[in-house]
């Protein structure tokens, strides 16, 4: 599990997740146990314990995320080659060619311009 969870994110499953006081890793799989229990709770489970843990869970959720942008972010020309973008096309739309939603500035939409 350990090296499949490091080929997704850049992030130590074995590092602490200090909203919960364990592991990532730990934390990953005691997800599944919350929402057994939860989910057959009936309404049980009293609300600040339910808002800690949604918060706890959320956290978790954020830091997962970002360490897999970190990983698997791309630069610009990086991402335009994996893509396999025509970027001869993409370069061959004149630079003053434009419309209101794709100016770079208003200025250069007449309409726009404040009168003066």
């Amino acid at each position: 599990m350990k090296k499949r969870w490091n080929g997704a994110v850049d992030l130590n499953p074995d590092d602490s997740f200090a909203a919960a006081g364990k592991s990532y890793l730990d934390y990953y799989y005691e997800l599944f146990q919350l929402r057994g229990q939860s989910a057959h709770s009936f309404g049980s489970i009293p609300f600040e314990l339910t808002r800690q843990l949604t918060i706890e869970a959320q956290s978790f959720a954020w830091e997962v995320l970002v360490a897999y942008f970190r990983k698997h972010s791309l630069s610009v020309e990086d991402a335009a080659e994996d893509l396999e973008l025509n970027l001869e096309l993409v370069e061959s739309e004149p630079e003053n060619w434009s419309t209101p939603l794709t100016a770079e500035s208003k200025d250069e939409i007449g309409f726009l311009r404040e009168p003066g």
